[in-house]
């Protein structure tokens, strides 16, 4: 989404690599960039908690020696929004000096300023997709542990623009 928006500085601010949602939503964005032929720049992710302190201190410490990037993907909608402040206290635009893109589509996605596009799952098929594994693996007596994919669906709200 933010590649087809123009943007080819693009910074992904991880959640905790030990964790396989965090690993996915890295390889999610080293994909993109490999698919549309943007080069992968180390120094683009940040490492994060999926908190949002973590990702304000990072990105802080990020801009005292770099320019910001054109647009972050956040790990979640929590890290997004402490990117945003950070920006902020730099004295950033959100979206005019850079877009941001969450994932969760959490309550307060919508009701922070500017509203934040994010990627939204569906926690109620999470739930229901979860319990049914569990059942099964109970009752087989197979408890091998299998990825179940669940879709997503881009929310937009007012923290991109085009370049």
């Amino acid at each position: 989404y933010l590649i087809k928006r123009g943007h080819r500085n693009i910074m992904h601010i991880a959640g905790t690599l030990t964790r396989i949602s965090a690993l996915e939503r890295l390889d999610g964005y080293k994909k993109a960039l490999q698919d549309y032929n943007v080069r992968f720049q180390k120094k683009l992710v940040l490492q994060g908690d999926f908190s949002d302190a973590t990702a304000e201190n990072a990105l802080i410490k990020y801009l005292h020696a770099q320019p910001p990037p054109t647009a972050i993907f956040a790990c979640n909608d929590m890290t997004a929004i402490g990117a945003m402040r950070a920006l902020k206290a730099k004295g950033y635009g959100i979206p005019r000096d850079v877009s941001i893109v969450g994932f969760d589509d959490i309550y307060f996605a919508k009701e922070i300023e500017p509203k934040l596009t994010t990627i939204s799952s569906s926690p109620k098929t999470i739930a229901v997709e979860a319990v049914e594994k569990l059942v099964k693996m109970i009752e087989t007596n197979d408890f091998k542990q299998s990825k179940t994919l669940i879709g997503v669906s881009l929310v937009e709200r007012d923290s991109v623009r085009s370049v």
